[in-house]
């Protein structure tokens, strides 16, 4: 977005004519947007490095000749176009690192360079594990795999059955605050919301979980736990992309948890990820109540030694002993 010729590129894509309904036209446009982008990269980034180091050179050569030639205005040239182009190398290095602390004017340090790619070789993938055991190390077959695989993951469920979850959202916005809500939008409001907005982020709506939640704790389906006596009951912990649920370990609130998970699917289109949740029982809970449960959701069972975020997931009195290790990776 540094570039002055970007803003024309999204002109020129926006104002081509598309047929359709309204929101189909937005996605083309969106769509056009981003193949004339990626083609306008290529094109203007894509041999940036090749192109500095040439510029670079006819700067030493002019800076050899100053002194025998007069050749001030293109050395004022030159040393331009080699800091425009350093400022667009910096750009780059940055997208590609994707880190929030590197800001304008390092200018490419080999820090960074070798940060980003220390980074890219982290996340390279070479081989593939299939469901069938079978190592995939072909990359148009690595690519097929991670199509079907994200392709099933996101796939919708057809939200429907909103009610549920609508009955237990308390009514906060005013007739008042609606209708300021519903007016015309202006250009400079859009302009200060995506200016707001981190430079590598995108906004994402937000759902009905809690809700759902809230409401079976409040008709009783639901215990919840506390953190100490007579403390208040803690039914779920929602960070970032992850969720906690906690409830009694017995088939009613089990059942509970189920009914409401699968509400919050239907009305989300959002399938809940079985291999990625699990569950965790404290010490007390016997064996055969741990099977049934385990069955009834069939989802893995957490052991005390994994880790959430690099932290431990559970803390027993022995705090000193569970971050230890966090003291000796310091020193």
């Amino acid at each position: 977005m540094k570039d002055d010729r970007c803003e024309g590129v999204i002109k020129d894509a926006w104002v081509e004519q598309h047929w359709g309904n309204p929101i189909n036209r937005l996605v083309t446009k969106v769509e056009a947007c981003y193949t004339k982008l990626k083609t306008w990269n290529r094109t203007s980034f894509g041999h940036i490095r090749s192109l500095l180091e040439k510029k670079r050179k006819l700067l030493a050569q002019a800076e050899a000749l100053l002194m025998t030639r007069r050749n001030h205005e293109q050395l004022r040239t030159l040393k331009g176009e080699v800091y425009e182009l350093m400022v667009k190398e910096d750009a780059m290095w940055h997208q590609r690192l994707r880190v929030e602390w590197l800001k304008a004017g390092d200018l490419n340090t080999s820090y960074f360079h070798s940060r980003a790619t220390q980074r890219n070789r982290r996340n390279f993938i070479s081989k593939l594990n299939g469901e069938d055991g079978q190592v995939v190390e072909d990359e148009q077959k690595i690519g097929e795999m991670m199509a079907s695989y994200f392709s099933e993951l996101f796939t919708t469920a057809a939200p429907s059955d909103l009610d549920p979850i609508l009955q237990g959202i308390e009514r906060k916005v005013t007739p008042q605050m609606i209708q300021e809500l519903t007016r015309e939008y202006t250009a400079k409001e859009v302009e200060v919301a995506l200016k707001q907005m981190k430079s590598i982020s995108a906004p994402g709506p937000d759902e009905g979980l809690h809700a759902l939640i809230k409401q079976a704790a409040a008709i009783g389906t639901i215990s919840g736990v506390s953190l100490c006596r007579e403390g208040p009951k803690v039914t779920h912990l929602f960070f970032m992309d992850d969720s906690l649920l906690f409830c009694k370990a017995n088939s009613h609130e089990c059942n509970s948890v189920l009914e409401l998970l699968e509400k919050y699917e239907r009305a989300s289109g959002q399938r809940i990820n079985q291999d990625k949740t699990q569950l965790f029982f404290s010490s007390n809970t016997n064996q055969q109540v741990r099977n049934s449960i385990k069955g009834r959701l069939g989802v893995a069972v957490s052991h005390q030694f994994d880790k959430y975020l690099r932290l431990p997931s559970f803390v027993d009195r022995g705090k000193k002993q569970s971050f230890s290790y966090i003291r000796e990776r310091i020193w």
